[in-house]
């Protein structure tokens, strides 16, 4: 049950993930910028829905993740994953990949903590080349990209 709402709660850009080829990026091949907003995006956006808000969105994201992350899916997904793992605690940056047939897209990985589950989720934040979030969602960790 929890993988099905897991995936409820993937709200991606969708680029043809199937057959695709991926490449992890080196640490110094990461730019700070990039890592600094999806950083703040991943703590303001889980922080505002702890505090029982929502995440109020700017020009930060696509205009399709805006339409989908709306308020009331914001608070239906959160209210999932608080009865399943608890409240937000922490999102630690892991690593970053690049698709190779959409290169001006990275994928920044976190690892993240819920204070009532022992088990660490992967908060996946999907940049375009304008900066902007373009994918966004939460799943169980697993050391490969899947």
């Amino acid at each position: 049950m929890k993988n099905i709402v897991l995936l409820l709660l993937g709200f991606l850009f969708y680029f043809n993930a199937s057959g695709q080829a991926y490449e992890k990026l080196k640490e110094s091949d990461v730019q700070p910028e990039k890592k600094g907003i999806a950083q703040k995006f991943v703590v303001d956006y889980f922080t505002a829905q702890k505090n029982g808000q929502f995440y109020e969105f700017k020009d930060e994201a696509t205009e399709a993740i805006k339409k989908q992350l709306t308020e009331a899916n914001q608070i239906a997904g959160y209210n999932v994953l608080k009865n399943n793992f608890g409240d937000f605690k922490a999102a630690i940056y892991t690593e970053t990949w690049m698709p190779k047939d959409h290169p001006s897209f990275k994928i920044l990985r976190f690892k993240a903590d819920f204070d009532k589950s022992t088990q660490k989720l992967e908060i996946r934040v999907i940049l375009n080349d304008s900066n902007h979030i373009a994918g966004f969602w939460v799943k169980p960790w697993a050391d490969a990209l899947m």
